[in-house]
């Protein structure tokens, strides 16, 4: 009996060892675990796995939550994709010199793991390669990196800063979403498009700039920053998505450039404590709900002299005739008569002609009854735009300097001139007989 048991013991535990075996191959590397250290070696391209399925899982899968340091070694070229899945209580990896690319999910619900340093010649980090790494809290990235996937460091909960490098033009969908310790973010100037909803659930965010050659800013990008209090927006955007600012509860005011165009629908949704905002000339739309329970809004500068179309429900939500809007001068009769715009408190302004720089630009003659001619100053005028007091635009031409336009064909009454140029844009009022 006790012979039998010693064989049925034995015949166990070699059972056991041929099926969890702590070394072997996988593809042209070689494998071995030793004092919960885990070598990998060889030259060429780890394969890739799949997470969820027990036939096809990485070999070292099953010693996942033993592991908690990973050695590379030799010239690996890639990490495949689910390599090390599901490793709870990793702590420490080094990559050889020469990998240039981590796979998909490489290293995905890592949730132990607080840091790793990538070798200088990496090139591209794949989709979701660092997805739910809980505990990563700092990574170095080498200016060798010209790509970083979908999702790369989604949920990635501890981070707290990542300085991005100058050889990166593109951060990919929800890269850094739900990242709720992420307070600080460098971006380089070579980045060019933030994707959708990339930044989006990053809680403790507070400030960040944006390089100048972002041109839109696209949907949910910065979504549910709640403690995101300031942001700098290029030069050269011309376009904010919808629900870009969603819940963006800390953000108190926001400038516009000269160049945006449109604003979409709930770009500023619920931003609960921003009180003012300047709407540029450029703007040609406003999305619906565009800045929903924007409760605290209490001033708005536009200095269009014609006000733009817009839903009735762009301000749901704020006590629009508590909410002072700044207007030219001029300009005032055309706001009380425009739908949404005559609910505000309309306030005229002079706003003068400032920003046409060493210009002079006069209509004449004015009243007028058929030609209406322009005087530039010698600046090079793009286009003219003619509306009437209710906004409507009665007629527009591009423009050759010095050139006149016929207005003859219009009603007598009061109508405003947009005068477009490289400089800037000018608007006058005039006088039809």
């Amino acid at each position: 009996m006790k012979k039998k048991l010693c064989l049925f013991i034995v015949t166990m535990l070699f059972s056991t060892a041929s099926v969890f075996a702590q070394g072997g191959q996988t593809g042209p590397l070689t494998w071995n675990i030793s004092n919960d250290t885990l070598y990998i070696s060889g030259d060429g391209i780890m394969p890739d796995y799949d997470w969820d399925s027990s036939t096809h899982h990485a070999p070292w899968y099953y010693y996942r939550n033993s592991i908690t340091t990973i050695i590379i070694e030799n010239e690996l070229i890639r990490i495949g994709e689910s390599a090390f899945t599901g490793f709870i209580n990793l702590i420490s990896i080094t990559l050889p010199v020469s990998i240039t690319s981590i796979g998909y999910y490489a290293f995905a619900h890592c949730s132990s793991l607080p840091s790793i340093i990538l070798p200088n010649n990496l090139v591209s980090i794949e989709e979701l390669a660092f997805c739910s790494c809980e505990r990563l809290d700092s990574i170095t990235l080498p200016n060798s990196i010209t790509h970083i996937g979908f999702a790369a460091f989604l949920h990635c909960f501890g981070l707290t800063s990542i300085t991005l490098p100058n050889s990166l033009a593109r951060i990919e969908a929800f890269t850094f979403q739900d990242c709720s310790n992420l307070t600080s973010v460098t971006l380089p100037n070579s980045i060019t498009s933030i994707e959708f909803g990339a930044f989006e659930f990053c809680t403790s965010l507070i400030s960040i700039d944006l390089p100048n050659d972002i041109t839109s800013i696209e949907e949910g990008v910065f979504a549910y920053c709640t403690s995101l209090t300031s942001i700098t927006l290029p030069n050269n955007l011309e376009s904010i998505g919808q629900q870009a600012f969603e819940e963006c509860r800390s953000l108190s005011s926001i400038t516009l450039p000269n160049s945006i165009t449109n604003i979409g629908n709930a770009a500023f949704y619920n931003c609960a404590n921003l009180s003012s905002i300047s709407l540029p000339t450029s703007i040609a739309s406003i999305g619906f709900l565009a800045f929903f329970y924007c409760s605290n809004l209490t001033t708005i500068t536009s200095p269009n002299p014609v006000p733009i179309n817009i839903d009735p429900n762009v301000f749901m939500g704020v006590t629009q005739s508590e909410c002072i809007l700044k207007v030219p001068t001029t300009s005032v009769s055309a706001y009380q008569n425009a739908e949404v715009w005559k609910d505000f408190n309309i306030i005229g302004i002079d706003f003068g002609v400032e920003s046409i720089k060493s210009a002079i630009v006069n209509i004449y003659p004015n009243p007028a009854t058929g030609m209406l001619k322009i005087e530039s100053g010698g600046l090079r005028i793009e286009n003219v735009a003619i509306y009437d007091v209710f906004g409507k635009i009665q007629k527009m031409e591009n423009w050759e300097m010095e050139k006149a336009i016929d207005i003859s064909h219009l009603s007598t009454g009061i109508y405003f001139v947009k005068i477009s140029t490289e400089s800037g844009e000018v608007t006058r009022k005039v006088v039809k007989e």
